[in-house]
């Protein structure tokens, strides 16, 4: 599906409801802007939140979501009782 978003008249633009939630992009993470050399924008997930406890420590990228290091080791110790 194709977006079109108007730049607002201090330079933003709103990533729509549905990608955020389909991309699990929650309010307070941090996006790196680039370009390309072809003008293309790129917004890249830079910092964010866990995806099961909300910290911001520790953060692996799995899947396009944060998972931290703590979370991966309960999950880790549960898959080895199962």
């Amino acid at each position: 599906m194709l977006n079109q978003k108007k730049i607002s008249r201090a330079g933003s633009v709103t990533i729509p409801a549905h990608l955020r939630r389909e991309l699990g992009l929650e309010p307070g993470e941090v996006l790196d802007v680039s370009h390309t050399n072809k003008g293309d924008i790129v917004l890249k997930r830079s910092r964010g939140f866990c995806l099961f406890c909300k910290s911001d420590r520790e953060l692996v990228m799995y899947d396009g979501r944060f998972v931290c290091k703590t979370c991966i080791d309960r999950m880790k110790k549960e898959a080895d009782h199962v």
